[in-house]
């Protein structure tokens, strides 16, 4: 997993999983003690756990696939460099105020490179990169829900359908994935070198490439959903005998 860069990704997503508690407290129980609580959201959000779920879900796929020829093209300067340049600009993502900076300036920066943003649609679609955010989030809302109820909250209702209460809808949320990639992807891959660039983006399309793409995409997915599981937990603690 060096070779793909995940730490740095990793110490990003906790951290922000761990600012993201406060948000958790004041919309589930703002009025209930929260004496405890940013403990409890760091204890499920470590950078120990993450990192182990993640080898966990990626050993599974190396032991029925040799993908180490994917590997060996990831551990070369040029794809160093690229993935380099995603974890960095994931870490400055974490500012939501960058992100509606360049979000509101995307046209012109779709003006100023448009071979840049053909290249990132063609990644995009490649990778299926919107659906899976999308099916991501839903998956990490139903886990987040299941917890709720293990937890003693909304007692009779499906996970399904709590999740799809407390969500904002597939459409926003896909459209607000589309605005969110194409910013950070074109802020990330703004400095690359093109050809490098685009022997990247092909590698996605490789039978290899996409099994691997896959598999870091489950590797996430199980992440969220065991974390998000877990804060359903914490959260239905804290609410005690309180429900929205």
């Amino acid at each position: 997993m060096a070779a793909l860069q995940f730490d740095a990704v990793v110490d990003t997503m906790v951290a922000e999983e761990r600012a993201h508690g406060a948000a958790l407290a004041e919309g589930f129980f703002p009025d209930a003690p929260q004496d405890g609580w940013q403990d409890r959201v760091d204890s499920i959000h470590t950078i120990e756990r993450a990192t182990g779920i993640l080898r966990r879900e990626m050993a599974e796929v190396f032991a029925d696939y040799d993908l180490e020829p994917m590997i060996a093209y990831f551990e070369t300067d040029a794809a160093q460099i690229i993935l380099g340049l995603e974890a960095s600009a994931r870490a400055a993502f974490s500012d939501q105020s960058l992100v509606e900076a360049i979000q509101a300036d995307i046209d012109g920066l779709i003006a100023a490179r448009p071979e840049l943003f053909d290249q990132i649609q063609d990644y995009i679609e490649y990778t299926d990169l919107v659906e899976q955010n999308v099916q991501a989030a839903f998956l990490s809302n139903v886990a987040f829900a299941a917890g709720l109820i293990e937890g003693g909250q909304f007692q009779g209702m499906a996970p399904e359908r709590l999740a799809a209460e407390m969500w904002a809808g597939e459409d926003a949320t896909r459209a607000d994935t589309e605005n969110w990639l194409n910013a950070f992807l074109m802020t990330a891959y703004g400095p690359a070198n093109p050809e490098d660039l685009q022997i990247y983006i092909n590698s996605a399309l490789t039978p290899d490439g996409t099994i691997l793409n896959a598999a870091i995409n489950r590797a996430f997915q199980r992440l969220y959903a065991e974390t998000s599981f877990d804060m359903g937990q914490a959260v239905a603690e804290f609410m005690g005998g309180d429900e929205i």
